[in-house]
């Protein structure tokens, strides 16, 4: 908020823009920078499916089976939390994406983290292409930011899963 107060008029739409999401600004240079932080983080979360699948189970019956759960979850919310943050950083917040793609994959793929992980990886890369498309082709004029379509379509699913799995 104090950037958007101190900033010139020309660039507190491009700050808005940034706030609600958006892919408009990206260019090649960056897909490689986060291409470089990404996809090894990928390999090293679908490294860990198995262990994610055994902790499934439980903490206890994960122990028994030789998962260092303490380890395991220091790894996953390392890699998760600069995953979120380098995506952030580019494209501001899209939200929901993280929140509402895992848990409606999961319907037609299960709880195995060995097709989970990658189904999310592409399942949410489709996502953000069709959400981004409507953004901008929605409006009469310009684009709208990629964020606002993804919470309008995110949010009420993401009620919806969350009412499905309260009963």
């Amino acid at each position: 908020m104090f950037l958007i107060s101190m900033a010139r008029d020309s660039k507190i739409h491009n700050i808005m823009f940034w706030l609600m999401g958006d892919l408009s600004m990206i260019e090649m240079r960056h897909v490689g920078i986060l291409a470089m932080i990404l996809v090894p983080c990928f390999f090293l979360i679908f490294w860990f499916s198995n262990s994610m699948n055994l902790l499934l189970l439980g903490k206890e019956m994960a122990m028994s089976m030789g998962v260092n759960i303490r380890g395991v979850t220091i790894v996953l919310l390392v890699t998760t939390s600069l995953m979120v943050s380098a995506t952030v950083s580019h494209c501001g917040l899209l939200g929901f994406v993280g929140l509402v793609m895992p848990h409606l994959l999961r319907i037609p793929f299960g709880a195995d983290h060995r097709i989970l992980v990658p189904a999310c990886v592409l399942g949410g890369g489709v996502y953000m292409v069709l959400c981004d498309l409507l953004s901008r082709s929605l409006p009469q004029q310009g684009e709208m930011p990629v964020g606002v379509i993804t919470a309008m379509i995110g949010a009420p699913l993401f009620i919806l899963l969350l009412k499905k799995t309260s009963r």
